[in-house]
């Protein structure tokens, strides 16, 4: 009994806050279920506009960094803004389906582009946060584990 009692601590330790974290990222498709189709189509079009958001923050952060001539967070700037653009198509093309199905009135497929819109949204968060770590205005790094040479 006395043997497991470190391990289960351990275990314990390691577990509650990899748990919590994961709850962190869930996403309660619920309230999408409740909310109305105007409101689904408001609330996605300010999505799309925060995505493009990130996408200016992004290009301003790399054009700072090609002025202070940091090649290493230019690369890093890059690589993320890549990600963004990603995104941002693919809630532009989500918010185009997602008014036609409004016209067609398919309310299945205005629940799924609604949540292709929120996820993009939800992407685009953490790239900004990529950048901000790429640049140095994070307050953790962006990579925890990295091994030193």
């Amino acid at each position: 009994m006395d043997r497991r009692f470190p391990m289960r601590w351990v275990l314990t330790t390691l577990m509650v806050p990899a748990l919590a974290f994961g709850q962190v990222a869930a996403v309660d498709y619920r309230e999408d279920s409740e909310l109305s189709n105007e409101q689904k189509s408001a609330r996605a079009e300010q999505a799309v506009t925060k995505i493009r958001g990130v996408l200016t923050f992004a290009l301003k952060r790399k054009q700072q960094a090609e002025e202070n001539l940091d090649i290493i967070q230019v690369n890093c700037v890059v690589d993320v803004v890549g990600d963004v653009r990603g995104q941002l198509h693919i809630a532009d093309k989500s918010l185009k389906a997602l008014k036609e199905a409004l016209v067609a009135s398919d309310q299945e497929l205005v629940d799924y582009e609604f949540r292709k819109i929120t996820i993009a949204e939800m992407r685009a968060g953490g790239f900004r946060t990529d950048i901000q770590a790429c640049v140095g205005e994070a307050k953790t790094p962006r990579r925890l584990f990295t091994r030193r040479p």
